[in-house]
């Protein structure tokens, strides 16, 4: 039996804002413990839905700072701080990280960050995915590349990663700074790598990460 529900979407986007709050120093196993002094203008606080210890979204009124709502003192950062951080944890988020036609949710370690539900459906892909998950093998996963120098104005996305036989193992998705994110083929990703020929960096693998 199936349900059908007509729902109304409205765009609220200029009368609400989402702060991420995040823990002071880096720690993938540290969970952000927000407390709220003025609840009543808060919509929403809950945990990043994707990584319990990425840190935390609160939803305001957009007249609302978010230092106007909690009990302790906080520093406001620019979107850099949270897309590095994002980069370090190896979360991917928007159309560069997630490409339309050109990314598959496993590949984007979808499964370990909330993002795919086995028991729902149905969804483009999701006999495919489902069967993967399943049966198959991932050989190639988003992860986090530390470089050796800064290259935001130097990698543009979708540019090569070659190992250090020259092997071509991936494509870089985003970088600032001395963070990027890349979708890599696991088993070789090990050791040097080299983005655009150029470019010095290694993947790292997540503490949060599942025994693979």
């Amino acid at each position: 039996m199936s349900y059908g529900f007509q729902v109304d979407i409205v765009d609220v986007s200029t009368e609400i804002k989402t702060w991420a709050i995040l823990p002071a120093a880096f720690d993938e196993l540290q969970r952000c413990s927000v407390e709220i002094s003025e609840p009543q203008h808060v919509i929403s606080c809950n945990e990043d839905p994707r990584l319990k210890t990425f840190g935390c979204r609160l939803i305001l009124p957009d007249t609302i700072h978010a230092k106007d709502v909690l009990r302790y003192t906080t520093e406001h950062h620019d979107l850099e701080t949270y897309h590095k951080r994002r980069f370090k944890f190896g979360i991917p988020e928007g159309i560069k990280d997630l490409p339309p036609g050109n990314c598959l949710p496993l590949e984007a370690n979808a499964v370990w960050l909330n993002g795919i539900s086995f028991d729902k459906g149905c969804y483009i892909g999701q006999e495919l995915t489902a069967r993967t998950h399943h049966t198959g093998v991932i050989r190639k996963r988003i992860m986090p590349l530390v470089f050796e120098s800064d290259v935001t104005s130097e990698v543009i996305s979708d540019e090569l990663i070659t190992n250090s036989n020259g092997k071509k193992i991936g494509k870089c998705r985003d970088v600032l700074g001395h963070y990027g994110l890349g979708l890599v083929r696991y088993s070789d990703a090990q050791g040097s790598l080299l983005v655009n020929q150029a470019h010095k960096c290694e993947a790292v693998t997540p503490i949060w990460w599942p025994n693979l």
